[in-house]
């Protein structure tokens, strides 16, 4: 199966009516794409002997985003898993309303379904992070590139924070929400600031 027809088939995998995999497995593709971006212009800026003083801090980033790309390539399968299992939970919770086991699995699964967009807005930052980097040392004829993956990453995120939050309104426990709650707050708003300071360092360079 070529590369095509690799995309085509997630592609018909996401647009089928089953609940998984669904918006967090999304979030996380675009996490890895921003991921093989930043890899990808890495290699490209180290051929360059112009850059050769960015080498080593080049190599670093590569390696950093060569280990993000790969998380999010594996938190897309943990994402489909997880929510398959709390959907499964959500359907035995509606037919054994009284089974005490099955209410006392409801707010594990939810927290195991919210644990993982979160571990994924967590490294879509890392992402704009490099990106912050690469944006500033990378080189120039790549800029295009560092810019969709900046705004490849800021997408996993959001979308992921999406999920967390709508994942969170279903959960019992009330520390647990307010924690979570806050984190990813957080997290998009440093989301928002790293995009803002990644573009200015990179659209000079385009002009």
């Amino acid at each position: 199966m070529n590369t095509l027809e690799e995309l085509r088939a997630f592609c018909n995998d996401l647009s089928s009516d089953r609940p998984a995999p669904g918006g967090g497995t999304a979030s996380a593709a675009a996490g890895s794409m921003s991921a093989s971006l930043l890899v990808m212009v890495c290699g490209i800026s180290l051929k360059s002997r112009k850059l050769e003083d960015h080498w080593p801090a080049l190599l670093e980033e590569k390696t950093n985003a060569e280990h993000l790309r790969d998380k999010l390539l594996d938190l897309c399968a943990k994402d489909s898993e997880a929510y398959s299992e709390l959907a499964a939970v959500f359907r035995r919770t509606r037919e054994m309303t009284d089974d005490k086991e099955v209410l006392a699995a409801r707010d594990p699964a939810v927290r195991n379904a919210t644990d993982i967009p979160l571990e994924t807005a967590r490294n879509c930052l890392q992402l704009l992070r490099i990106s912050k980097m690469v944006a500033q040392i990378g080189i120039r004829n790549a800029s295009s590139d560092v810019e969709v993956a900046i705004e490849l990453a800021e997408a996993g995120l959001r979308g992921a924070a999406a999920n967390v939050r709508i994942n969170l309104t279903s959960c019992e426990d009330g520390e647990y929400r307010s924690r979570m709650g806050t984190e990813i707050s957080s997290l998009l708003r440093a989301a928002e600031d790293m995009r803002e300071s990644a573009l200015k360092r990179l659209r000079p360079q385009s002009l």
